[in-house]
């Protein structure tokens, strides 16, 4: 088996144009199919870059040398880093199809993590599931992101981490992330533990056992009985939150379950609610390896195109579906249909409306 070297092929688009006697106007042919107006660099080529970028994660100067050396298309990162803008803005349509789809799904985890524009801080946030993914760059940490993302009062369940964002001001049924908590007891467990905390130590993880163990023989049990034990893993969680502790990691962890203890099982009252967040943590993982390869984005209008683009590439690739053909087609859909940015957006076409 071998690989057929690719190549360039350059094509001129002639537009014919006729007066026309009856409305005295110029009419001119529309666009080939596979014709992007005005640009110099074909559907194909675009969407390779968008899927080198936002999927394979290499960073523009080495989409810049890949193209050059695999293909032989010179291009300069600056016009990537253009085209990239400009696919963003004809797509943002679509990024708000995954946008109300999130916010109207049964279950979403959420997740964020340190991004810059031009050196100043920012952060990247996560809102995906099983089928959608939406991600935005914002300056802020708080918890006026998700209620821009998600509405003050939500519909399904929030999965998440404890991050303060997610507690206060944003109303509506919550899952925290279980293996955080785990992950935070073992951080703070150390090489030789005293007594008083490898005490209440085993019996939370014995606790967090028992429930997850439930979730597992749902199908042996009845309703009426998987309820009664469902009440009495959370009458076990309450007693142990309640319980008095003389070691200061157990008396700050007691408070943040008693804090949550309405949040910590939810996962047993709805099937098939997972009780960790590695959902958005996986789907957050390409943006790590982006942000660690390069210095992010230089502008808003960069940072913008990086949430939209990956928005796209994500949700395709959840929903197993060619990135690079639909990626391509939706953009000549509305470069041919919308002469430039300012116009009125046309109809979707990558998530077509049901």
């Amino acid at each position: 088996e071998d690989i057929i070297p690719a190549r360039v092929e350059v094509v001129r688009f002639v537009h014919h144009a006729y007066w026309c006697t009856t409305c005295h106007t110029d009419v001119v042919a529309p666009p080939a199919p596979d014709e992007v107006p005005g640009g110099y660099l074909g559907p194909q080529a675009l969407a390779t870059m968008v899927w080198l970028k936002y999927h394979v994660a290499i960073p523009t100067n080495k989409i810049q040398t890949l193209l050059h050396d695999l293909c032989g298309l010179k291009v300069s990162q600056g016009a990537i880093t253009q085209s990239f803008q400009r696919l963003a803005g004809y797509l943002r349509i679509e990024s708000g199809q995954i946008r109300e789809a999130i916010r109207t799904a049964a279950i979403k985890h959420v997740d964020e993590t340190g991004w810059t524009i031009n050196g100043v801080s920012h952060w990247l946030w996560a809102f995906v599931n099983d089928t959608w993914a939406y991600f935005c760059v914002d300056k802020r940490r708080g918890s006026d992101v998700p209620i821009g993302i998600l509405g003050k009062l939500f519909t399904g369940v929030l999965v998440s981490d404890f991050l303060h964002a997610y507690n206060t001001k944003i109303h509506g049924r919550k899952q925290k992330c279980l293996v955080h908590l785990r992950r935070e007891i073992r951080e703070q467990r150390g090489d030789d533990p005293p007594l008083d905390f490898t005490g209440p130590e085993k019996k939370l993880k014995r606790l967090l056992a028992d429930a997850q163990r439930l979730v597992d023989r749902r199908a042996q049990w009845s309703s009426l009985v998987f309820a009664r034990k469902v009440r009495r893993a959370k009458e076990r969680l309450f007693e142990f939150a309640t319980a008095s502790y003389s070691n200061p990691i157990w008396k700050r962890l007691s408070k943040r379950i008693l804090l949550h203890r309405d949040s910590l099982f939810t996962f047993l009252d709805v099937p098939g609610l997972p009780s960790d967040n590695n959902t958005a943590e996986r789907a957050i993982k390409p943006h790590v390896i982006i942000r660690n390869r390069s210095f992010q984005n230089r502008t808003p209008a960069g940072a913008e195109a990086h949430g939209t683009l990956s928005s796209l590439v994500q949700t395709l690739l959840l929903q197993k579906r060619p990135v690079l053909k639909n990626i391509a087609n939706a953009y000549l859909h509305h470069r041919q249909n919308r002469p430039n940015l300012r116009a009125p957006a046309a109809s979707p076409v990558l998530f077509p409306l049901a």
